[in-house]
């Protein structure tokens, strides 16, 4: 929404002076017509670019859908930077292993220097169901894999890192790294249900060494 405060202002100055014992009243008004404070424009826009394995998520531009690289697997983490809409996600992992890994490159792009900040929760946690395998290691029926919709186990093994990345896609630190060797900034790291939980990340505000995310430029 633009709000426009149109305003008048007027100053004001009264003298009062003493000229031969007769008092004389001087007054001068400036006036300055039309004065405009508006507020500016503020527009987010996202784009994401998400990897498993190693393997891109490549969005064919004719269509507007992903796949896999190398497959004809349909995958939907890759988009140009936009809106975000119902749907969109940066990961969607439906056959995790031990040993998987994703990356996922989060970019925002601001058409005014602008704070920023990131705030995630979990919004389900579930078990879903019981292998023959997860049944022996939790001690069967006695165990903890017995409800459905009870809390799952995925969230303390499934391990994030979070950094502001140079734009590579690949945590650096040390001599690789082009700013004085140094690490690039760890914005938060752990299992899910630790990191996930309920966090905020001050992105770029009065707290970290960024100053505001410049205008028009990708962060």
């Amino acid at each position: 929404m633009r709000r426009v405060l149109i305003s008048l202002f007027s100053i004001g100055v009264i003298a009062i002076v003493a000229v031969f014992a007769t008092q004389a009243f001087f007054n001068d008004t400036e006036t300055s017509v039309g004065n405009v404070l508006q507020a500016g424009a503020l527009d987010l826009k996202i784009d994401n670019t998400c990897y498993y394995n190693g393997d891109a998520c490549i969005l064919d531009t004719a269509t507007g859908l992903g796949h896999w690289d190398g497959t004809e697997e349909s995958c939907s983490c890759t988009w140009k930077s936009k809106d975000l809409e119902s749907g969109d996600v940066f990961f969607s992992l439906f056959d995790l292993k031990p040993g998987d890994w994703e990356e996922d490159t989060i970019s925002v792009n601001v058409d005014n220097p602008s704070w920023l900040c990131a705030d995630i929760k979990v919004t389900r946690n579930a078990d879903n169901s019981c292998t023959e395998p997860e049944q022996a290691a939790v001690g069967g029926e006695n165990g903890a894999c017995v409800a459905p919709n009870g809390p799952g186990e995925l969230a303390k093994e499934l391990n994030f890192v979070f950094w502001k990345d140079d734009g590579d896609n690949v945590y650096e630190c040390g001599a690789e790294t082009a700013v004085n060797g140094s690490c690039e900034q760890i914005l938060t790291e752990g299992p899910a249900d630790a990191v996930l939980g309920g966090e905020s990340w001050a992105l770029a505000d009065s707290t970290t060494d960024t100053g505001p995310i410049p205008a028009k430029q990708t962060f």
